[in-house]
């Protein structure tokens, strides 16, 4: 259905106020939540933000949450986020699961506005994510790799 993801985000977002209305111990300073990914800091013991994390990961039985706790960075969606001195620098995020998979270029899709402007559109998005220049020679490198070996083995 069409309203699916309404009613999930919805659903997690009145879960997400009981667990913070029942929650007795520290909680974490930020806590934001896109869909179903959620990005948090704290500024308490690493131990405290556990004993948080697994209280949230029991409070519902039908809802399974993973979890991991980092000092240097904060990966959120398709983002990496790490400080770095008094700012947040931000660079690609592949989850375990990507494989690099684009359009086959040997497919039947207009050669211009599809298989051109998937390369093009690739670029545009890392060249937005990575606030560090030599960060993105390095993504864009990997990029370019990805993109002519899956265009060699066609």
């Amino acid at each position: 259905s069409r309203l699916g993801p309404n009613y999930a985000c919805l659903f997690v977002g009145y879960v997400e106020g009981r667990i913070l209305s029942c929650y007795t111990g520290i909680k974490p300073d930020l806590h934001k939540r896109y869909m179903d990914d959620v990005a948090g800091a704290a500024s308490c013991s690493e131990e405290d933000l556990c004993q948080f994390l697994e209280f949230v990961s029991s409070f519902h039985p039908n809802i399974d949450y993973t979890w991991s706790v980092s000092t240097d960075k904060l990966p959120f969606l398709d983002i990496c986020m790490k400080p770095q001195g008094n700012r947040i620098t931000t660079s690609i995020h592949y989850k375990a699961t990507d494989s690099h998979s684009y359009l086959n270029f040997s497919s039947s899709h207009p050669p211009y506005s599809c298989k051109s402007c998937t390369p093009y559109s690739q670029f545009l998005r890392l060249r937005k994510i990575c606030s560090d220049d030599s960060d993105f020679d390095i993504e864009a490198a990997r990029m370019e790799t990805s993109f002519c070996s899956t265009r060699m083995s066609e």
